[in-house]
């Protein structure tokens, strides 16, 4: 590589990363002004017993999140000065990346594909447009599915009579972006499987075979997330999961399609 062409890709990349910095400032701004109006029906919203999971799980158990209803709406309480103005601009920044990401994912195809081989071009291009579609389903996930039926079930548990729980914003705030957001990345797992595929780590026959253990680890990882014991939400939260196992088996069975790249 020459100097010049050093230099050149030095200011395509800066370029690029003082792109999608702004693509943060302005979403973050958007998001800033807009926390205050969706914060109680959306961010708060599993806090209601109205909240679509609850009600779905109460025609599944029989009335179990019904009996629970009077433990609703569950209240937070905030004992530390600025705690809400920094929840507020933590909400708006986590927005703001989820809001950018597709962004971000094509402006790494423009910096990059111009240097990628043909083949490469094309698991590139694939795993770009996979990427977005499984963290956004992942978020979905944990916010309609692990967050609500673990909030519920860790502000319902009771150790003793003689204990009075109050939740904090900040631990609500806390729990809520950690198990979003690892269902988002959990939900990457078929692109990784694909990646090990490629490396010759792992295999189609492989993960066929391995499909039976799959099964009971799923089935403890998600009695795991559902602490309660309830068979009907075990299988909620199990569902999900087995479908991205046998998602994974389907991308290590694609082939993506190759389609020249001009430089």
């Amino acid at each position: 590589m020459t100097d010049s062409s050093y230099w050149s890709n030095a200011e395509l990349l800066r370029q690029m990363l003082l792109r999608i910095i702004a693509y943060l400032l302005i979403a973050f701004v958007v998001w800033f002004i807009a926390v205050p109006a969706i914060f109680d029906s959306i961010i708060l919203s599993p806090c209601e017993a109205s909240f679509p999971t609850y009600k779905l799980m109460d025609r599944l158990s029989g009335g179990l999140t019904a009996k629970a209803g009077s433990h609703f709406p569950i209240r937070l309480v905030n004992i530390q000065l600025g705690t809400q103005f920094f929840v507020h601009m933590r909400t708006a920044f986590a927005l703001s990346i989820l809001t950018v990401v597709p962004l971000v994912l094509i402006e790494m195809w423009r910096f990059i594909s111009p240097a990628l081989y043909d083949g490469e071009a094309a698991a590139f291009r694939f795993s770009l447009i996979w990427l977005p579609i499984l963290f956004y389903t992942g978020v979905a996930v944990g916010y309609y599915i692990v967050f609500p039926l673990s909030l519920r079930f860790l502000v319902f548990y009771d150790l003793s009579d003689f204990i009075d729980s109050k939740l904090s914003l900040e631990s609500y705030m806390s729990n809520f972006f950690t198990l979003i957001g690892a269902m988002g990345v959990v939900f990457l797992l078929p692109l990784v499987v694909k990646l090990l595929a490629g490396l010759g780590v792992l295999n189609k026959q492989t993960l066929k075979s391995a499909r039976n253990y799959a099964i009971v680890l799923l089935l403890v990882l998600a009695a795991i997330i559902t602490p309660g014991g309830d068979p009907m939400t075990m299988l909620v939260v199990f569902t999900p999961l087995y479908l991205l196992y046998e998602l994974s088996i389907t991308f290590v069975s694609i082939k993506p399609i190759s389609k020249k790249i001009t430089p």
